[in-house]
């Protein structure tokens, strides 16, 4: 009789099993679903923003090749180039400062200020003849954060005999994009080839470099 009772309790358990497992899978389903859309919406977020930034930071590139041109023709460069000429250009192409130097690395910038940029990644890129762009900076004058475009100068027989540099301000980079704040817990990175981080909507203090290297140390976190 005991036994019989036991099975009875057994019987109704074994009826709701089936269900526990059907809406087990369908919510499985719809998890699966859901982080299908939400990668999915990630992915077109990144295509469109890798194209904003692309073409602005193109642009500016552009933009620095033709003055570059024409300080080139200068035999007075750098020295010789006017303040006000490096504050109209600076106007005109929309760059926070625009500044020159030659080879020994002193920057004369559109504000009247110099600076010994030989450390600067950048300035080392384009005396080698890159066109760079460089990780969000301190600007040195007053502390905001940038992001440097640079350009060699050349001469007439292709020799680099300086370089230009336009600074923009980091968050007009990002006043364009369609960044995703997921109710303010989430961020978005632009990283170069390499995983380094060239900016970064994060403002919580905590700095990453590597985008590579935080995922590194945080799977599943990031």
């Amino acid at each position: 009789m005991k036994r019989f009772e036991k099975n009875r309790k057994t019987i109704p358990f074994l009826c709701y099993l089936p269900m526990i497992l059907f809406i087990g899978l369908l919510w499985n389903a719809a998890s699966r679903q859901i982080h299908s859309q939400l990668f999915s919406t990630l992915a077109d977020l990144a295509r469109q923003n890798r194209y904003v930034v692309s073409y602005s930071i193109n642009q500016k590139m552009e933009e620095l090749e033709r003055v570059a041109q024409g300080l080139a023709q200068r035999e007075d460069f750098p020295q010789g180039v006017a303040i006000d000429d490096l504050a109209t250009v600076a106007n005109v192409l929309g760059f926070r400062e625009i500044g020159v130097t030659g080879l020994d690395g002193m920057v004369r910038m559109s504000t009247d200020t110099s600076y010994d940029i030989t450390g600067r990644e950048y300035f080392q890129m384009s005396v080698q003849g890159f066109n760079w762009v460089s990780k969000t900076l301190c600007d040195m004058r007053d502390g905001k954060k940038v992001n440097v475009c640079s350009v060699p100068v050349r001469s007439d027989s292709g020799a680099v005999i300086g370089t230009l540099l336009g600074t923009i301000e980091t968050d007009e980079f990002f006043a364009s994009m369609q960044v995703p704040s997921f109710h303010g817990q989430g961020y978005a990175y632009v990283v170069n080839q390499d995983g380094d981080v060239v900016l970064t909507t994060r403002s919580d203090g905590v700095e990453v470099t590597n985008f590579c290297t935080l995922l590194y140390q945080n799977p599943g976190n990031v």
